[in-house]
């Protein structure tokens, strides 16, 4: 039997190489499209309601695709994604904004199918103790994407051009086709465990998760829903700020958005081994505290250095707050419904990649000030950390 599966190590790679292909290909041209959009369109608003779209599809098909993963299997999903993943960066070069709409909807789909299928996949094959070493892992992966990506498309978007950058984007998702394909993904079906030992930890652990409602888990959602709105809007925001008002290239944009988000990996990873010693509850704390200064100090730094510095902060928040967020869903998710449950999860974090680039670049575009949309995050971050300090355990 356990020769009709790779090992639990081969699996590891599978997810390292799956990942970063994916993450690469997409951050190489997702930090720069609140400029490019803003340049096509010349309107913030405009800027905020096409960026929008995107996270609209998710909101309305992450549930459903997760149901999907359940049904299906996630492996045929993740082919899909990198396929419509793939079409959308290429409609980009187009340059025009019917077109761009289609791209954020073909977006919106390709992460929809991402997301609860990686998730549900690494519950099925990881136990309580280490799902949020897992996660973190899954995590870091995205961060180590974004952080080539942004520094590498800045690059050649600055020397190339974005036609020819985007181009090459395309082709790094669609090659993440060939490992989805070669190795054969595990689900919640499978006997799947190369050892005994973990492989009964794992069926005791979905025996207590028999029972349960992924409903009970709502107020969790909505924390997650507020600190991702801090998160999006502010990565909306940057690129336009950092351009009009630090007079940064697009070169030095992506290097910024790279070093930063790179920043994040180390506590992805040790979030769980740190979170056993001292408690989840007062890491994420510590992780909204760090957001919150870091929306709040940014508006005040102009070197690049220091730039980095404070958005790195912010970078060290999200790293400790999203594994942490998603191994609590995970441990409470019931057997039978794990893609529901971690699709209702992905269902906050769309909710705020739909609200979040509308209301900011609407909001933005009548209250001028450049620091507007730092200081509304920052106070959304200080809501969100109340919260958790009385609903988080």
């Amino acid at each position: 039997m356990a020769d009709k599966y790779v090992s639990v190590r081969k699996y590891l790679v599978f997810l390292i190489v799956v990942a970063t292909l994916i993450n690469f290909g997409r951050f190489s041209v997702e930090f720069i499209m609140p400029l490019y959009i803003k340049s096509i369109s010349d309107s913030i608003a405009t800027t905020g309601i096409v960026l929008a779209v995107s996270g609209l599809t998710m909101l309305l098909l992450e549930v459903p695709c997760g149901w999907l993963s359940d049904i299906i299997g996630r492996q045929k999903l993740m082919v899909g994604r990198a396929l419509i993943g793939t079409l959308a960066i290429f409609l980009y070069r187009f340059a025009d904004i019917r077109l761009i709409v289609i791209a954020r909807i073909l977006y919106g789909l390709s992460v929809s199918m991402f997301y609860p299928s990686m998730r549900a996949w690494i519950l099925d094959i990881s136990t309580k103790s280490s799902s949020t070493t897992a996660f973190g892992i899954l995590y870091a992966l995205i961060s180590i994407g974004s952080f080539f990506g942004n520094i590498v498309g800045g690059y050649l978007i600055q020397t190339l051009g974005f036609i020819q950058s985007s181009t090459i984007s395309s082709i790094v998702v669609l090659s993440s086709v060939i490992p989805t394909i070669v190795v054969r993904m595990p689900d919640e079906r499978d006997d799947f465990s190369t050892s005994k030992n973990l492989k009964q930890k794992v069926l005791n652990e979905r025996k207590e998760n028999e029972n349960g409602s992924y409903k009970l888990l709502f107020p969790v959602y909505f924390i997650n829903f507020l600190w991702f709105f801090v998160m999006i809007s502010t990565g909306m925001a940057f690129p336009i700020y950092a351009e009009e008002f630090l007079l940064m290239s697009i070169a030095e944009i992506g290097f910024i958005r790279g070093l930063s988000s790179m920043m994040t990996t180390p506590f992805e990873i040790i979030s769980g081994s740190v979170a056993d010693k001292i408690g989840r509850r007062r890491l994420v704390l510590f992780g909204l505290l760090l957001l919150m200064a870091s929306c709040f100090f940014l508006v005040f730094v102009k070197w690049i250095g220091l730039v980095i510095l404070v958005l790195s902060l912010g970078s060290v928040g999200r790293g400790l707050i999203w594994p942490l967020m998603t191994s609590y869903v995970a441990e409470k998710a019931p057997r039978r419904s794990r893609g529901m449950s971690m699709a209702f999860f992905g269902l906050s974090e769309d909710m705020a990649a739909f609200l979040a680039p509308a209301t900011v670049g609407v909001l933005w575009s009548y209250f001028t000030a450049p620091a507007f949309p730092f200081n509304f995050a920052g106070f959304t971050a200080f809501l969100t950390l109340l919260l958790a300090y009385f609903f988080i355990r």
